[in-house]
């Protein structure tokens, strides 16, 4: 199995996440609109779970 970095971003419109090998260079990515609203009950969570789905997608289409 390949030896890669998983870089994960979270900005205010899009979260990202991406594979990267030693050499930097990208073999995998995904990205979803961030959630915005007004925070309400469960919001958090619901930030978390988008995020743990993303890297699940992204770790999902692995090479190797």
């Amino acid at each position: 199995m390949a030896e890669l970095a998983l870089a994960v971003d979270v900005g205010g419109t899009k979260m990202a996440s991406g594979l990267v090998g030693l050499d930097g260079s990208l073999l995998e990515r995904a990205a979803v609109p961030t959630r915005n609203g007004p925070a309400e009950p469960g919001s958090d969570e619901r930030l978390w779970r988008d995020l743990a789905e993303l890297v699940e997608q992204t770790a999902n289409r692995s090479p190797g």
